[in-house]
């Protein structure tokens, strides 16, 4: 019985050592950073259920000298291995987090700065990030830093990463493949298989639905009459980048017109308008660049493809909120510029102007069928007696 048991107990220990063993080498998650081989595990489809932990060990393992932050917005549309990066930011890391709000994010991201020693950080923020239910005033979302056991345990030893390990191969084989590449960059597949099988009106008819549910829900506003969380959570992060001498620039995200749009059919123009003079408060204080993207004009105004058009590839956007990595060249090679066609940079000597002129670009959409379209989804009933005729 005692030789049953130990043969047993044998059998048992090395089934768990030859999982961990395969979990190492095919590392779904790309946790481990295991060589990527052709046909095993070059496609990482399984990296979002870890994605912080991985992103903070990708980063201490290439030592970026340039991080690019923000939510997935950051994720998918900034390609950190672009030619437009000069040699001396490089390398440059994608620390784009998907779901993450910014107190969250500059918490992180303020642990992966000190591991790093990076000295320029471009900090994507989000007027969706800033919009906060009042639970989060009171009670708001702690960071908790990775917990190195218990990933160890979830990414070699657990059937849930034994699992992921055969997705992970299955993967390899697919027409579009989803994965994150050694620099933090989102692979495009997921969107890639949407398009070609769906169409990019399909992806933006749906988000569109879900961005007005979204914004419509009473109870997130953003307040900037009081100590708003995400802009308390951002001058405290600013303070810290200062005294630790990294470069920081700040830059909003190049919405696609529909979204904008979306914003003001909503009844949120104003805490639009609101939330972008309160950056300029923040970013002026810090003495950091704020740069602009989230404005109407010829980019963000993309045509979208025409119902069941599967074969149409736009060049800027997936849908209204995501923008491709061209997009996300022009966004960086801008700002490095120090001068955008789409965009402005914000300043208290030039806000005035640039919110009155993408007010009026506002006003013009909702003069046309579109903005109508907006408007009747978003159910959008001027204040009684207040004379207003448009959304913004």
């Amino acid at each position: 019985m005692r030789r049953y048991a130990l043969t047993l107990f044998a059998g048992l220990a090395l089934l768990m050592v030859a999982a961990a063993g395969a979990n190492w080498l095919i590392d779904p998650y790309g946790y481990w950073h295991a060589p990527r081989l052709t046909g095993l595990n070059v496609f990482k489809p399984k990296a979002g259920r870890h994605l912080a932990a991985v992103k903070g060990r990708q980063a201490a393992r290439i030592l970026p000298k340039t991080i690019v932050a923000g939510n997935s917005r950051v994720h998918v549309g900034i390609d950190p291995a672009s030619a437009v990066w000069p040699a001396a930011y490089r390398p440059v890391y994608n620390y784009g987090l998907p779901g993450v709000g910014l107190a969250s994010l500059t918490t992180g991201l303020d642990d992966v700065i000190e591991t790093t020693g990076a000295t320029r950080l471009y900090l994507g923020v989000d007027f969706i990030d800033f919009r906060l239910p009042k639970t989060a005033w009171t009670a708001p979302v702690a960071y908790r830093p990775p917990d190195a056991l218990a990933l160890t345990r979830d990414t070699l030893i657990s059937l849930d990463a034994l699992t992921d390990s055969l997705a992970t191969v299955a993967e390899q084989h697919s027409a579009y493949p989803f994965t994150i590449t050694d620099l933090g960059a989102n692979g495009t597949g997921s969107y890639d298989e949407l398009v070609a099988t769906e169409g990019h009106f399909a992806l933006f008819d749906q988000r569109e639905r879900a961005n007005i549910a979204a914004l419509s829900r009473a109870e997130r506003r953003f307040d900037w009459q009081t100590d708003n969380p995400a802009s308390v959570a951002l001058e405290a992060f600013l303070a810290d980048m200062a005294a630790r001498g990294v470069e920081v620039v700040i830059f909003t995200y190049p919405y696609h017109a529909q979204l904008l749009g979306a914003f003001a059919a909503v009844g949120a123009w104003p805490e639009f308008i609101a939330w972008k003079r309160d950056l300029v408060r923040i970013a002026d204080a810090a003495d950091v660049p704020l740069w602009d993207f989230a404005r109407f004009g010829p980019v963000t105004a993309e045509r979208v493809p025409a119902v069941g058009d599967t074969r149409t590839r736009l060049d800027h956007y997936w849908e209204a909120g995501h923008f491709k990595a061209a997009l996300g060249n022009r966004l960086i090679a801008d700002m490095l510029a120090g001068e955008s066609e789409i965009g402005v940079r914000l300043a208290p000597s030039t806000v005035d102007r640039a919110l009155t002129s993408n007010r009026e670009a506002c006003r013009a959409l909702f003069r046309g069928p579109d903005g109508a379209r907006l408007i009747e989804r978003a159910g959008w009933r001027p204040v009684a007696g207040s004379g207003q005729t448009l959304p913004c």
